[in-house]
């Protein structure tokens, strides 16, 4: 016997013997729930495409061009300041610094590994990489001693100086090298009252740039990582590279520092001093 399956269920024979009803019926079913599947998995992949080009058309998140963070605030007593010298110190492992003193106070940033740090008077605390430190005037520095036992530390320190100050004093002279290496220092043509230091990290994405306002303030800088371009009012680009130091003074009134690489972020320390 052959059974002929339809897809009309009206077109089915009354006369038809039962079974062969029930199985065109059967087959009817399975044909639309097939359809019915179909269609629901059209729908769900176009609603799901309609997502993914809807998110795909929306702009890219906003990612700053520089992202800036206080790492340091300190005040003192007025101070009336003709220079700030600035330095880098390569202390190798287990170096321990001599006790000494500064006259003039000082204000540094941890580029590389840690360092015990103690004033007299004071719990001894670790300065870590990327961590800012201060160095008061008056009170000895008992420790300030590399912490590692393999690894270099290394770290920048700008002291902004009073008529006639040193930079620093030892109470015995030093035992052990001292690797200091200068950096660039700023003559100031008035002298300059400050009272407020903050220090602070930015990191510049490719191309980034940032605007300084420097109305009664003096930014002493560092670049740790990449290279950097400044422009200042009514003078040529300077153009900083990774290891080296400047200055924007109230004379230019306010400046802007733009990372010179299309590829790479820079990293720059600047202290901010009024």
């Amino acid at each position: 016997m052959k059974v002929i399956f339809v897809n009309n269920p009206k077109s089915i024979n009354r006369d038809m013997p039962f079974f062969i009803k029930r199985m065109a019926q059967l087959k009817l079913k399975e044909k639309i729930m097939i359809k019915k599947t179909l269609i629901n998995g059209a729908f769900i992949c176009g609603m799901l495409l309609a997502g993914f080009n809807t998110i795909n058309a929306q702009e890219p998140f906003n990612v700053p061009e520089v992202d800036s963070n206080k790492l340091l605030s300190t005040q003192f007593a007025t101070k009336h300041i003709e220079q700030i010298e600035s330095g880098s110190f390569h202390f190798f492992p287990w170096q321990i610094g001599p006790i000494h003193t500064h006259p003039a106070i000082c204000v540094g940033y941890m580029i590389k590994g840690d360092i015990v740090y103690q004033v007299e008077g004071e719990k001894p605390q670790m300065l870590e990489t990327g961590k800012a430190f201060y160095e008061p005037s008056g009170p000895r520095i008992m420790r300030f001693d590399n912490a590692s036992a393999t690894g270099e530390s290394l770290f920048v320190d700008f002291c902004p100086q009073q008529k006639g100050e040193p930079f620093l004093l030892f109470e015995k002279d030093p035992t052990e090298f001292i690797d200091r290496r200068a950096l660039s220092t700023l003559k100031l043509n008035n002298r300059t009252d400050i009272s407020q230091i903050d220090v602070y990290e930015h990191m510049f994405a490719a191309k980034g740039h940032k605007d300084f306002s420097v109305n009664n303030m003096i930014i002493a800088g560092f670049v740790e990582s990449g290279e950097i371009e400044i422009n200042r009012k009514g003078s040529k680009k300077q153009s900083i590279k990774a290891g080296e130091n400047f200055y924007i003074t109230m004379a230019s009134q306010s400046a802007s520092i733009v990372n010179s690489s299309k590829n790479n972020p820079a990293k720059v320390i600047t202290f901010n001093m009024q």
